[in-house]
């Protein structure tokens, strides 16, 4: 608890993490959540790994869980979530929190680089194509004014 504790202070200011020992496993679990409301933000990490122990060995295998939500003038959800298949680690706390931090750090890797090319390929493959005037539409235009306007620049 005092390795994990140690981590999650370091990576997540004002986390929560236990972990908790049943039969021959620990579970442990790593909850974090960042509040700006006046910015129109929020963001919620949470983490759960078991640590299998048994033949001499231990294996580390989990799930993070991101959600990130921005909400003004809007409403713009980022939900994902990263599954761990079982690796081989020590069965010394301090290395289980070191092989959890090099596995969630992969997942922040990851999110970093898709934000980095979010503008180029999300962005872009949102936008609207302009209708067959060529000129952007005013949504603001009630429906009558709408079909004169287009009709008068055709």
């Amino acid at each position: 608890q005092g390795a994990l504790d140690a981590y999650a202070k370091r990576q997540f200011p004002d986390a929560a993490a236990a972990a908790f020992a049943k039969d021959a496993s620990v579970s442990v679990v790593i909850s974090a959540e960042k509040l700006n409301l006046k910015n129109y933000w929020s963001g919620q990490w949470t983490s759960q790994w078991v640590v299998a122990l048994g033949g001499g060995g231990a294996t580390l295998a989990g799930e993070v869980k991101v959600h990130g939500h921005y909400f003004e003038d809007g409403n713009v959800q980022l939900v994902t979530e990263k599954k761990f298949a079982p690796a081989p680690v020590a069965a010394v706390a301090a290395k289980v929190c070191e092989e959890i931090e090099r596995m969630e750090g992969s997942v922040q890797e990851g999110l970093e680089a898709m934000y980095s090319s979010m503008s180029e390929d999300t962005f872009k493959a949102m936008r609207r194509v302009m209708p067959i005037t060529r000129t952007k539409m005013n949504w603001s235009l009630s429906d009558v004014k709408l079909k004169q306007n287009l009709t008068a620049k055709r």
